[in-house]
């Protein structure tokens, strides 16, 4: 076992819960609220099993970070932990595992919402990592690829991604200690039965390739990715660990994959050779740090939630999981528990922007607004979308101060600063328009938006090579055509404001 530099760990987490009944049956139900230094979780287990999980995921986002130093510490949005009970529990918030016959039943699963990153946890089968097998490796290993997608502009090569989360996903924190990179045994089984594809293949797989839409086919990508880099990270006391990490600064460069990869590695022949006398042998290789002993679960906060949050909280999980039948029927039964409470406000806005209704949307998350929601969603919403463009200065300042709000809740969220600058741009306010553009460019600079409002306040500030700069690089990194126009469009006027 090779040793690493001490890792902390933590993920940013928080915990909420689902019913073993109806509606109203899960928010009769006790459920309890930890909080620690960055996330939050919710649970219907003990006290204890609630600190103990939230202290691993506090541990976890931390030796992400600390290992690989190029990710964000913090994705753009938080994640909002459901733990439950036992299986009838995730059940019933993910039916959809159950409704297909033959389907795996997952211990934990992930889903994106517009407000935050979703995961479900089953408490009962936490004590099933005794064999080096993380019981929650699939939720794991959405949480991980979501946070090494976030130190990049573009998309990363799927080996990489995909084999570094694989690796990653079997990360198992202990009381004292944290062990990265144990087997995962249908991936050593996959690779010893089943045919394989070459290293290079592998290697020149991109992401709309048919392999990766192919089930069957991705099983086999995926446990060739999953060894190739539990290879370079710990064959041979991690001699390979030094070119992977220039692979992931030639990649941060915006070099091109293949030519990123030669670079770091030369030619594949070498490399191929080593490869496979690596997994051919038993895989025993990992490492462990120490976890952060400062860090105690009896110091983390709780409280118990009322009827009204626990509804809101599984409505919120439904809405985006893409399950409005359920959904609606938690904010009915939230709203019935207190009519005074934001949490029905945000979640029937959510649904209602889900069946493209961005009026009656807004009407809703102006009501979580008046009842001093939390969620900065709400805000940003509102404000960066009206009904109406705004062309008096006081309609300017409410959506001032609402996208203010929504930067004091999540300081993270790169459009909200774009919306923010946009808005101060109307209002004059040049420079502080200027700083909140640069800070959400650096927040996502592949967010084409968000180059347009920067060189648009360049240019208000009389900067206008940066502005003309920002333009160019907004049309680089446009994914659709509209981005594209619109960033043209922005090329064009600057050249020819230039010019006269």
């Amino acid at each position: 076992m090779r040793q690493i530099p001490k890792a902390l760990i933590s993920l940013s987490v928080w915990l909420l819960f689902a019913c073993a009944g109806g509606p109203a049956a899960a928010a009769d139900r006790s459920w309890t609220e930890v909080k620690g230094p960055h996330f939050t979780i919710v649970t219907e287990a003990s006290d204890r099993q609630g600190r103990k999980l939230l202290w691993q995921f506090e541990q976890l986002r931390t030796a992400i970070h600390t290992i690989w130093p190029w990710t964000r510490a913090d994705l753009d949005r938080p994640v909002l932990v459901l733990v439950v009970r036992d299986e009838s529990g995730m059940k019933m918030l993910a039916p959809q595992y159950w409704e297909q016959k033959g389907s795996v039943h997952p211990a934990g699963v992930l889903v994106t919402g517009l407000d935050r990153h979703y995961i479900a946890l089953r408490a009962d089968v936490e004590a099933d990592d005794r064999q080096n097998l993380n019981p929650y490796i699939t939720a794991y290993w959405s949480y991980v690829s979501l946070v090494l997608r976030s130190g990049f502009k573009s998309d990363l090569p799927p080996w990489f991604l995909r084999g570094l989360a694989e690796v990653m996903s079997n990360t198992i924190v202990r009381e004292s200690y944290i062990d990265l990179g144990h087997v995962i045994p249908w991936h050593l089984q996959s690779l010893r039965t089943r045919s394989r594809i070459s290293l290079p293949e592998l290697i020149a797989t991109e992401s709309g390739s048919p392999i990766l839409r192919d089930a069957n086919k991705l099983e086999s990508f995926d446990a060739m990715a999953w060894a190739f880099v539990h290879f370079l990270m710990f064959s041979n006391e991690g001699a390979q660990a030094a070119k992977l990490g220039r692979y992931v600064g030639l990649l941060a460069e915006e070099r091109p994959p293949a030519a990123a990869f030669e670079l770091a590695f030369g030619s594949t022949d070498a490399l191929a050779r080593d490869f496979s006398q690596y997994y051919n042998k038993q895989l025993l290789n990992y490492s462990r740090a120490a976890v952060d002993l400062s860090l105690k679960p009896e110091g983390f906060t709780t409280r118990s939630l009322s009827v009204s949050e626990t509804a809101s909280a599984r409505g919120a999980w439904h809405a985006a999981a893409r399950r409005p039948v359920e959904a609606r029927a938690d904010v009915e039964a939230a709203r019935a528990a207190d009519p005074a409470a934001p949490g029905p406000y945000e979640v029937e806005g959510i649904v209602l922007l889900g069946e493209s209704k961005p009026d009656a949307a807004r009407a809703a998350f102006a009501g979580a607004i008046e009842r001093k929601s939390v969620n900065f969603f709400p805000y940003y919403w509102w404000a960066a979308n009206p009904a109406q463009p705004a062309t008096d200065p006081a309609s300017r300042q409410r959506a001032e101060e609402a996208l203010q709000r929504a930067v004091t809740l999540n300081a993270a969220y790169a459009s909200v600063y774009a919306a923010l600058a946009r808005v101060q741009l109307d209002l004059k306010h040049t420079d502080q328009a200027l700083d909140r553009a640069k800070r959400s460019v650096a927040l996502e600079p592949g967010l084409t938006y968000a180059r347009l409002v920067l060189a648009q306040a360049l240019w208000a500030t009389n900067d206008r090579a940066g502005a003309a700069r920002e333009a160019r690089e907004a049309l680089a990194v446009a994914r659709e055509d509209g981005e594209r126009r619109s960033a043209q469009q922005a090329i064009d006027f600057y050249a020819k404001a230039m010019a006269q």
